[in-house]
């Protein structure tokens, strides 16, 4: 990606999360997704670990804003007592929504 120039969005306020990312800061982490000739940056405020999960345990997404659940393939349950979720979006459908139009 050196030497090319990328459109970078807030993926919070893209999935509908109202508070706009802090950019009062030296460094703002940002995941690049692509497909065919089109690539976006997505920046988040945090990127904590990075895992292999298995396919097989990913389930449906469950209790998502509508907002957010257009571009979600999946969730996996990560502490079951607390309902805390790890949901895997769908980078297509984040780069081809009509959202960007608006």
């Amino acid at each position: 990606m050196r030497g090319r120039v990328i459109w970078v969005a807030d993926l919070g306020q893209f999935l509908g999360d109202p508070t706009p990312l802090s950019t009062d800061r030296p460094d703002i982490p940002v995941i690049a997704i692509e497909e065919q000739d089109a690539m976006l940056g997505l920046a988040v405020d945090r990127i904590v670990d990075m895992d292999w999960l298995d396919v097989e345990e990913m389930q449906m997404p469950t209790n998502v804003p509508d907002s957010m659940a257009p571009f979600l393939h999946g969730e996996w349950s990560i502490d079951g007592d607390r309902n805390r979720f790890l949901r895997l979006l769908d980078q297509i459908a984040i780069l081809r929504s009509a959202r960007w139009a608006a």
